[in-house]
């Protein structure tokens, strides 16, 4: 990947964790249903179900070819160069992580273990949200990660100032969602605050755009 160093060992390992779930579907095969809840409704019920092989081989392969695209998206950036190594983790282990988890729950829900699925969803996403804000004011303009917008891309000061205040906004946001998860949790309030996440700092963007014309 020319101007964009991804360690080999971290790639291949990436790779690897995306299928540990499938490594755990066979070893409890036999215990496994025939049909396995792979999709839940806001009331936190099971609406969909998949067959067992395709809730332990096939989506852990969907989610090694979203691994790929990322990374493939990644490697082609104009930008490529500003997408520093810190960026390049979060890239590297965001499917792995998600694939662990989120079939964990699947399994644990189908071997009929009481789980809250909603809310231990929110607590993965706060926790992401927490995590990118710390991130997002060391990335410099991409097409990739961040907030891309015309406002940020065409302005490297613009970009900047943005970056740094949605850090801010993320990672507030996210401790707000965890405790809306703890004492409250609303699947619709957690999309609304969710929403103002994201628009605040698009909002502050082009405020930004506004105030230098």
């Amino acid at each position: 990947m020319k101007d964009l160093k991804i360690e080999k060992r971290k790639l291949i390992i990436s790779c690897l964790l995306i299928f540990v779930p499938t490594l755990i579907g066979i070893l409890l095969w036999n215990k496994l249903p025939e049909q396995i809840p792979t999709h839940f409704n806001l009331n936190n019920e099971a609406d969909k179900y998949s067959s067992k092989a395709f809730a332990v081989f096939l989506i852990p392969l969907i989610l090694f070819a979203f691994h790929c695209l990322m990374l493939f998206i990644t490697s082609t950036d104009p930008k490529r160069k500003n997408i520093n190594k810190q960026n390049v983790d979060i890239i590297l282990w965001i499917i792995p992580s998600l694939s662990i988890f989120l079939q964990s729950i699947i399994f644990l829900v189908a071997l009929n273990y009481k789980v809250d699925v909603g809310r231990v969803l929110m607590l993965l996403v706060s926790v992401m949200f927490i995590i990118i804000g710390n991130y997002l004011p060391k990335a410099k303009q991409n097409y990739t990660l961040g907030f891309r917008n015309r406002w940020t891309l065409d302005d490297e000061n613009n970009w900047n100032l943005t970056h740094r205040y949605a850090g801010y906004v993320m990672v507030v946001g996210g401790i707000i969602l965890i405790f809306v998860n703890i004492f409250y949790f609303n699947p619709y309030l957690v999309f609304v605050i969710a929403m103002i996440m994201a628009s605040i700092p698009t909002l502050i963007s082009y405020y930004i755009y506004r105030k230098n014309i």
